[in-house]
């Protein structure tokens, strides 16, 4: 529905009303609609405004009916005060019907709350200069994952409970003052690119953030020119396959250099200038010629949060360059937990069957497969006539889940299930006697996935 369309079916039901009042807000919608006749794109803002200006008139004229009442209310009788108050009541809903349709848009209700956990973003974004906090940062994250980015063609409306928002996120949801602030700040934020021929753009991230008090409802909607940032991306963007970790970060620098670093996934490592750094972060100018004060305040806290809290294990930074005793570029290596961890698993427990050369090392052992729902657990390792190994599972003794003429092989599917299945374990239900999320490092994780598998083959 284009511009004039909008105003039109606005001024008919404003038509609706006869009362004197409202005789003004008429001729502001001729006249507007005579202006939207020459609706270019040019002159949107002006109209807007103009609808908003009358939506304000509206809400004056309302006031000014509620000031008179109380004047009323002691020259008339019971009925026609209520009579009065009910078209003030009629009034309001009349006003919100034309502001829905003023904006004419569709929300899609989010009643299970945030439900994907993978936000995808260009790396242009990832790499702009921005000054947004770490509530705001988890804010944007959060919502990105409501896009489908392969499906949507389009900006949705999108409409979740308070409760669910801030649970989410980790934000007190009793504290209304505080997240309307942080809504409001939320709106004034920009991402700031500049390109290699000197060209500068800022790019608002919402068009509306919209805290509902009644139906304790926050309404979220894109602002259209982020579009090319976070639809239809194919290439060169960042992938944020669990954007819990983020939610869990204390600093927006860590923030930061994890959307960086995940820019780089297919790599094991990415190189940082510390004049870019400084650039894009907002970082005080003293940072680029102190690599002390830069390490100690900004990449050694952020290093140790994500590799407390998220899916990376990052190492010590590498000076790769300096300029005289000045350091100018400094290298972080990567990678991710679960592929390290499955790394380090495997070479453990295969040294540890070699140790007892026995298949009844894995018995009793739980199994994740390719062709599995969930954990099975193993029964028995045989040898088909010499030729195949077969691996029984779930009491299923007729036909193997597994087999292969290949030992090698076979070993490694083995420990590569058990791995899965453990994983499995772990992030979907409660082991009590291991406290998983509060294990620091690889090695930790390691010892006890190993005791986990001891326990299993009790």
């Amino acid at each position: 529905m284009n511009i004039k369309q909008i105003i039109q079916k606005w001024w008919i039901l404003s038509l609706k009303y006869t009362k004197d009042n409202y005789t003004n807000i008429r001729q502001k919608f001729q006249e507007l609609c005579s202006i939207s006749l020459k609706y270019t794109k040019d002159n949107y803002t002006n109209i807007r405004q103009g609808l908003l200006n009358i939506k304000d008139k509206t809400l004056e004229t309302e006031t000014f009916n509620k000031d008179s009442n109380k004047e009323t209310k002691k020259n008339v009788d019971n009925d026609d005060f209520d009579k009065t108050l009910e078209h003030i009541k009629e009034q309001k809903q009349r006003n919100k019907e034309l502001e829905n349709l003023m904006f004419e848009k569709t929300i899609i209700e989010l009643k299970n709350g945030f439900i994907r956990n993978q936000a995808n973003i260009s790396n242009q974004i990832t790499e702009s200069k921005n000054n947004l906090t770490k509530e705001q940062l988890k804010i944007f994250y959060q919502c990105v994952t409501l896009i489908n980015p392969i499906k949507d063609k389009n900006f949705n409306y999108y409409a979740i409970s308070v409760k669910d928002f801030c649970d989410k996120l980790g934000f007190n949801k009793s504290n209304r003052t505080w997240l309307i602030s942080e809504l409001r700040k939320m709106l004034r934020q920009t991402f700031e690119i500049e390109s290699s021929d000197g060209d500068y753009i800022g790019y608002t991230i919402f068009s509306s953030l919209r805290y509902r008090q009644v139906e304790q409802q926050i309404d979220i909607r894109f602002n259209n020119d982020m579009m090319p940032f976070l639809l239809a991306l194919k290439d060169k963007f960042t992938r944020i396959d669990q954007v819990k970790y983020i939610n869990q970060f204390n600093s927006k620098y860590a923030i930061r250099f994890y959307a960086l670093l995940k820019d780089y996934r297919k790599m094991n490592y990415r190189d940082f200038e510390i004049d870019t750094l400084t650039k894009i972060f907002l970082l005080p100018k003293s940072y680029t010629t102190s690599y002390t004060r830069l390490y100690s305040k900004v990449i050694k806290p952020a290093i140790d949060e994500i590799n407390k809290y998220s899916d990376l294990w990052i190492k010590e930074p590498k000076i790769i360059k300096k300029q005289g005793k000045k350091v100018i570029e400094f290298r972080l290596y990567f990678s991710n937990k679960s592929t390290q961890l499955s790394n380090d698993f495997f070479n453990e427990l295969n040294r540890l069957y070699i140790k007892h050369n026995d298949f009844n090392f894995f018995y009793k052992s739980l199994w994740f497969g390719d062709t599995t729902n969930e954990p099975i657990k193993i029964d028995n390792i045989a040898t088909n006539n010499d030729t195949y190994y077969q691996l029984f599972c779930n009491n299923i003794t007729d036909r193997p889940y597994y087999q292969t003429p290949d030992k090698k092989a076979f070993i490694a599917t083995i420990i590569n299930g058990i791995f899965n299945a453990i994983e499995w374990k772990f992030n979907h239900t409660k082991l009590s006697q291991f406290n998983i999320n509060k294990l620091q490092s690889n090695n930790d994780i390691l010892e006890t996935y190993i005791k986990y598998f001891y326990t299993m083959n009790q």
